[in-house]
């Protein structure tokens, strides 16, 4: 069974953009971590926009933490990416503890999953979509069986659960690997994983994790200030 840590924060500065990049540089020194470092400032040669590399690096530098409390030294981590483009990591020290990763970011928060053990973890977070655009979407996107999940609420209601939504189908789908988060009905949850669900008490932002089904939610382990965040588990 694997364990997963977690940690959210609010998003820097735009002003804080060199120093993250500095101490994911020192924590990460592997020459070839430069590659994923580099396309998380931009791609093929274009920057990308200062809110989003603050948003990138900020998330990305809540994992050696994570790493070092996982008994893994982030100096011995070499990034790459999958056939699919998603990225992760390999111990290259001689540790040999298998792990996977996984970021995301909103425009107020950013998330970093870990995962001890064999399989992917994936997650997302978001912030509250509006009344009024969530209505439209949910007409747009939704299936019958996410339909369903919306009967009867308010349009407060409508809006919060389709936030939620919209995190379970991108969990889901980073987790897969492959992307396309549409193609995933998060009212059936695959059998061959598990997803949490939880709201920052704040704000109502809604973050999902997907994990591989034998983690439960003892294994969730918080290392963020987010003490008092209550994880759901989404059953299929």
């Amino acid at each position: 069974m694997g364990k997963v840590y977690w940690a959210v924060t609010t998003l820097s500065s735009e002003d804080g953009i060199p120093a993250l990049r500095a101490y994911l540089d020192r924590s990460f020194p592997l020459g070839e971590n430069q590659v994923y470092l580099d396309r998380l400032m931009g791609y093929k040669g274009r920057s990308a926009l200062p809110r989003v590399v603050a948003a990138r690096l900020g998330a990305l530098a809540l994992l050696p933490p994570m790493l070092a409390l996982a008994g893994i030294q982030p100096a011995g981590i070499r990034f790459t990416r999958d056939e699919n483009g998603r990225p992760y990591g390999r111990d290259v020290s001689g540790g040999g503890i298998p792990f996977d990763f996984n970021l995301s970011h909103s425009d107020a928060h950013a998330v970093c999953t870990l995962l001890i053990g064999d399989g992917r973890v994936g997650v997302d977070v978001e912030e509250p979509v509006s009344v009024g655009r969530a209505l439209p979407l949910i007409r747009r996107y939704c299936t019958e069986g996410e339909q369903k999940m919306l009967m009867g609420r308010t349009d407060r209601e409508q809006a919060q659960i389709f936030t939620r939504i919209w995190t379970l189908r991108e969990a889901i789908s980073k987790q897969d690997g492959r992307g396309y988060p549409l193609k995933f009905d998060a009212s059936l949850v695959p059998d061959a994983v598990r997803v949490f669900c939880a709201s920052l008490p704040d704000t109502g932002t809604q973050i999902s994790i997907c994990t591989p089904a034998d983690v439960g939610l003892a294994d969730l382990i918080g290392v963020s200030a987010g003490s008092d965040v209550l994880w759901e588990p989404m059953e299929s």
